[in-house]
Order: structure tokens, then sequence, then C-alpha cells
């Protein structure tokens, strides 16, 4: 009961104040934030980019598809063993290595134009990383913070995350000025997702706290 009324007290602006004030809930939930937009905004720009690449682009939806069949079961391979947070690590920093190597085969214009199909691997795979890693943030933001700012927190993040997705398709004309730019931003937003996510807390094992003291 005494939850209840604790988290009752702390709704709308009273708890988004107190989540300011909060140092450590402040730095999760930025991190958090940043992190979310850039998985909605990779997921969503690479998937939007399936007709720039080689091959029938319906036959590349199919394929980004069954990606992410199996994209979540790979989560959990991970996820108990290792910990939320290096299973993040590890997924978005594979992301991050495919769409490096997208841009590697950009400078290296021979091989995109004898192998266009290496393009559409490599952003296949950059893809499946991103959805792996999402999933791993997905627990990582209901575990991270306590039941009184729970709800809050997770409404801003996720409204940020829609935004990010409202976002992404405009991504697709930064390649009216360079093929490779969409890739070099994309690629931007993972490396500093996977270095910031060096500063959250792992949560495997770890009791909910119910309150930002707990």
């Amino acid at each position: 009961m005494v939850l209840k009324e604790e988290a009752d007290v702390l709704k709308g602006f009273e708890g988004i104040k107190q989540i300011i004030k909060n140092k450590r809930l402040r730095l999760d939930l930025i991190i958090l934030t940043w992190s979310n937009v850039s998985c909605a905004i990779v997921y969503y720009g690479v998937s939007f980019s399936a007709k720039s690449l080689s091959g029938n682009p319906n036959i590349n939806m199919l394929y980004m598809g069954i990606f992410d069949f199996f994209a979540i079961p790979a989560t959990l391979v991970f996820n108990n063993r290792l910990g939320r947070k290096k299973t993040f690590l590890i997924y978005i920093t594979l992301s991050s290595l495919f769409l490096a190597s997208i841009l590697a085969v950009d400078i290296i214009g021979d091989i995109r134009d004898r192998y266009p199909v290496v393009i559409t691997i490599f952003a296949l795979s950059a893809r499946f990383g991103i959805v792996s890693s999402w999933g791993a943030l997905s627990v990582i933001i209901m575990e991270t913070f306590p039941t009184t700012f729970r709800s809050t927190c997770l409404g801003f993040i996720a409204f940020s995350g829609y935004l990010g997705g409202v976002a992404a398709p405009q991504t697709i004309f930064l390649g009216n000025i360079s093929a490779s730019l969409p890739y070099i931003f994309y690629c931007s937003l993972t490396v500093s997702s996977s270095i910031l996510s060096w500063f959250l807390y792992e949560m495997a094992g770890e009791p909910l706290k119910d309150t930002a003291g707990a």
C-alpha cells in the first residue's frame, strides 16, 4: 500500500522532477533513450534501404523477416548467461562491425561493383545485430528503473524511440549525397550506443528496485 501511494505521488511532473534531480537515474535515462533511438533509426533505416540493395527488394524483405525470426531467440542465448549489458554490447558491436564493413566495401569500389550481393549480406547481418541488441536493450530498460519511476521512464524512452522510427526514413535521402552517408550515420549511432552502454549497471540477478534509494 505504501509503494502504491508513493508511486501515485511520483506520477507526472513530480516524477520527472525527481528523475532530473537524481544523477544515476538521469544518466541511465539519457543513455537508454539514446540507445533506443539509435536502434529504431538503424532498424527502420536499413529496412527502408532494402530497395537500394542488390537483388529483388521483395526477396530482401523476406530475408529480413527470416533474420528477425532468429534474432530474438539469439538474444535469449546470452541474456541470462552473460548478462543483459554484455549481450547488448555483443550484438550492438556486431551490428557496428557489419555497418563498418559496408563502408569499407564502398571505399573499395571495385568489390561493390563486382559483388553487390556482399553489401546485401552485410546489411542484413547488421540488421540482425540491431534486432538482437534491441531485444537485450528492452530487458535492460525494464529492469534498470525503480518501481516508482518505471512507468514514467518507460513512456519517455518508448516515445523517443517512436520519434526515431518516424525520422528513420529521412536518413535514406542522405544517400543522394553519397551512397555511404546513411551507413556512416548508422555506424556512428551504434558505436556511440555501445560506448555509452559501458556506463550502465548490470541488472542480471539483481532484485528490482522499488525506490531510487533502494
